[in-house]
């Protein structure tokens, strides 16, 4: 298969590493759905091809990344020049050019490993950032054959576990980062599914929860999270908000925790199963094909579907473990990136209880400490913020929404002031849900360089107004959010495919108005009042001012607004 223009660009960093890098061990940083077998394929092709007598392992630390990397690298190299070292996939090979195996089991036959010109490690995060452990061993007993052996780390999440970069530190293996490829590439060129992170009504609260080697606690994380009440309520909204949804992966805290909440999901009528480290072979792989095929829509997991699980037909991700851990937040989040064009799915709903998103920020905008920093804390937020729209979690730095496009507001400084210790708040900084009458309502046609129109609604209340935006033409939860605005206020059934903001703006006069919204406002005027509620629909049909009179059409407004004089 031949390599796409990001792949060939990742591939030939390596080369071009070596050529002015005398030493050192990079690491190569390929998100989830990138290609990174296909990557790793081409490298050792290329390297025995230029390099005949090269000698390479590659490592993992579970049989199914082995398995899944030789199942790209196979078909492009003669048979004899592969070896399998792995105790999981019943194979000890130890003598060929290349060798694919489990460290658990390379560990153990380093020195039958013999001269090794490179390791090349998938999923290096694995790696311990102190000396000790496995791979160290494994790698000490190959530089004791090899002093010169290169080392070179494949990983979606370049950091350690509990935070820090993985080529920053003295005790460190890794030492440097190279370019890579970033998700927003992937995303803009169309080889990722968007990930659409929104913001849940409930929320965890870890303020409670110990923090043991760098994550919440798993008994706390139990008791906290099994509550009862706690997995009704976020089930509750969850299926309302994935309704419409093919195929949901549920990441839990604990086994107790995932069977609860299979159980919570049958009872519903949601065909489920769960897989755990306790699950039997057979019924985990069978239950694992069943979701792939789109035999099953609920797969609940505990600490199994992270790393080397691949379902393109994913698009609702349903968060309930909170982790103070930006790899394991960035493995959960991504498994509901790879693109599945036949089932439909225009992008993943990633619905977060945990509170993972707020904590480390969106896999493009992720909050990564320095070694050695100890200012950082597990529980800080990251600057992140939520559209007042559609909900959608991103980057602080977003002057536009990812998904609809709604505009921030730019941010004022805090109205704080500082005396020693205690920081006194001037304001009451807490957002007020404040019913508004409105007098008229209208609605605009909202243009933005490079995406589709949407549907500007603006409610008028005396000389101020309140907007929100409806966008039938752009993808996904927006163009469904749309179909269920034009429902309610039309009474109009359409699908999203003949819905267009083009036919929301020629029927304006069908619009239904609401007397009044519900409105939240921020008292410290850092963010926009965002509208959540249309209240008691007016009794005339179309879009009417408090008297009762038809409002003019919005072309008509615009001409008479063009043509007034400044009111001054």
């Amino acid at each position: 298969m031949p390599l796409r223009e990001y792949q060939q660009r990742t591939h030939d960093s390596l080369y071009e590493y070596f050529a002015t890098h005398e030493e050192g061990h990079p690491i190569l940083p390929l998100p989830t759905g990138a290609g990174k077998s296909h990557i790793l394929a081409a490298f050792i092709q290329s390297a025995l091809a230029g390099w005949p007598t090269t000698r390479l392992a590659v490592m993992s630390h579970v049989k199914e990344i082995v398995e899944q990397d030789l199942e790209k690298v196979a078909p492009l190299l003669p048979k004899a020049t592969l070896g399998v070292c792995s105790a999981g996939l019943g194979k000890k090979q130890t003598q060929q050019p290349v060798i694919f195996g489990s460290v658990g089991t390379m560990v153990n036959c380093a020195a039958e490993l013999g001269h090794r010109d490179m390791v090349l490690i998938d999923e290096a995060h694995t790696v311990p950032h102190k000396q000790g452990g496995r791979y160290w061993d494994t790698l000490d007993q190959l530089w004791d054959i090899n002093p010169r052996m290169r080392v070179v780390g494949l990983t979606a999440t370049p950091f350690r576990t509990n935070g820090g970069w993985l080529h920053k530190g003295d005790a460190r293996l890794f030492t440097d980062l190279l370019p890579g490829v970033e998700i927003t590439e992937l995303l803009r060129e169309g080889w990722l599914s968007p990930l659409v992170p929104r913001a849940t009504a409930n929320e965890v609260d870890t303020t409670g929860l110990s923090i043991v080697n760098g994550d919440f606690k798993s008994a706390d994380l139990d008791e906290y999270m099994t509550e009862p009440d706690r997995i009704r309520s976020a089930l509750d909204e969850a299926c309302e908000l994935g309704k419409d949804r093919k195929s949901w992966l549920v990441f839990c805290c604990t086994i107790r925790h995932a069977i609860a909440v299979m159980m919570d999901l049958r009872q519903r009528g949601i065909e489920a199963a769960c897989i755990t480290g306790q699950t039997d072979l057979a019924d985990r792989r069978q239950r694992i094909r069943d979701f792939k095929n789109g035999d099953l829509k609920c797969l609940v997991n505990v600490n199994v579907l992270t790393t080397g699980f691949d379902a393109p037909r994913t698009d609702l991700i349903i968060g309930l473990r909170p982790t103070c851990s930006p790899v394991l937040h960035v493995q959960m989040a991504g498994r509901g990136m790879r693109l599945s064009p036949e089932t439909g799915k225009e992008n993943c709903l990633y619905l977060d209880f945990s509170g993972n998103v707020v904590r480390h920020g969106p896999l493009n905008a992720l909050k990564i400490r320095d070694q050695g920093d100890r200012k950082y804390k597990p529980r800080e937020a990251a600057d992140t913020k939520t559209c007042p729209e559609c909900q959608t979690i991103q980057s602080l730095e977003n002057e536009l929404c990812e998904l609809c496009g709604f505009e921030f507001p730019l941010r004022e400084s805090a109205h704080a002031t500082t005396s020693g210790n205690t920081e006194l708040v001037v304001m009451d900084t807490a957002p007020k849900l404040v019913q508004i009458a409105i007098d008229a309502v209208e609605l605009l046609r909202h243009q933005k360089q490079g995406k589709p129109d949407s549907v500007r609604v603006n409610y008028l209340s005396g000389w101020t107004v309140y907007s929100s935006w409806v966008c039938p033409d752009h993808p996904g939860f927006a163009a469904n959010k749309a179909v269920s605005w034009w429902t309610q206020r039309t009474g109009e059934t359409l699908t999203a495919e003949q819905l267009s903001a083009n036919y929301v703006l020629e029927n304006v006069e069908r619009v239904r108005a609401p007397a009044a919204i519900s409105v939240l406002v921020d008292p410290t005027g850092k963010e926009y009042p965002s509208v959540k509620q249309e209240l008691e629909e007016a009794a005339v049909a179309g879009l009417v001012r408090g008297d009762g009179n038809v409002l003019m059409r919005p072309d008509e407004r615009e001409q008479e607004l063009e043509a007034e004089e400044p009111p001054f």
